[in-house]
């Protein structure tokens, strides 16, 4: 399932909230907290979710990476490399706590698969975002997963400190400064692996760049990996492939 960049609803409903915290979780990676302006809990969500943050006329989509279950804020993580001047993303940059926006309701066309036995995760660089909920989900609800992180460094790779447990137990694994070629080669062995045991019960959900994404359908398909067992959101154009 190829999930594409979502737009915004014609008649989303907007909710007004206000920055309650934000912090430096990566290189170029900053993630904020909001909290509804009326004090009350926002609207419920499920792991894999996106708001549409709007500033400035604009509105961009955003996964939120709170945690399961959490409605007292909205978390979202934003990558500012980049971004033009006027930009959703350079917009938030200059936020500070106490400045207020706008967010849409909680949307989610990258859900997890309630009837896999087996959950394989692959995120590249800010592409951790809506797998974070995700993991830590099936994590907390005893499901068999298994994250695979890529990142261009450790410095570039957001959340680790709050993934550190999943990695001492062994059910992160994490891939760093690797070019495309060994990329791809890591990810034949992770599908290696993970697929021999049949592809019945088994659903992989992958979001990154383009390259990684393109790698990941590579691997699953020379592991004859059906595509119906793969999940994968871009929040950009996507390939022609």
């Amino acid at each position: 399932m190829l999930v594409r960049a979502p737009s915004p609803p014609v008649h989303a409903d907007t909710i007004p909230v206000r920055v309650r915290s934000l912090r430096d979780e990566a290189r170029d990676i900053r993630s904020f907290e909001f909290e509804a302006l009326s004090g009350r809990t926002l609207p419920a969500w499920t792991p894999g979710a996106h708001i549409f943050v709007h500033a400035d006329g604009n509105a961009r989509a955003y996964s939120l990476c709170s945690l399961p279950g959490e409605t007292s804020t909205y978390r979202v993580a934003v990558r500012h490399a980049g971004a033009a001047s006027g930009s959703v993303p350079a917009r938030l940059r200059a936020l500070h706590p106490g400045d207020r926006l706008a967010v849409s309701t909680p949307q989610n066309s990258f859900a997890l698969d309630d009837s896999a036995e087996r959950h394989l995760l692959i995120a590249g660089g800010i592409g951790i975002a809506p797998l974070l909920s995700m993991f830590r989900a099936l994590e907390r609800g005893g499901r068999s997963a298994e994250l695979h992180y890529f990142a261009r460094s450790e410095e570039d790779a957001a959340f680790l400190a709050e993934l550190e447990g999943a990695r001492m137990r062994g059910t992160l694994h994490c891939h760093f400064g690797l070019n495309a070629a060994a990329t791809a080669a890591r990810l034949q062995g992770v599908f290696a692996t993970a697929v021999p045991s049949g592809h019945a019960g088994l659903t992989v959900y992958t979001c990154g760049p383009a390259g990684l994404m393109a790698a990941v359908t590579d691997a699953a398909t020379a592991n004859r990996l059906a595509a119906r067992h793969l999940r994968q959101q871009y929040f950009g154009p996507g390939p022609e492939r």
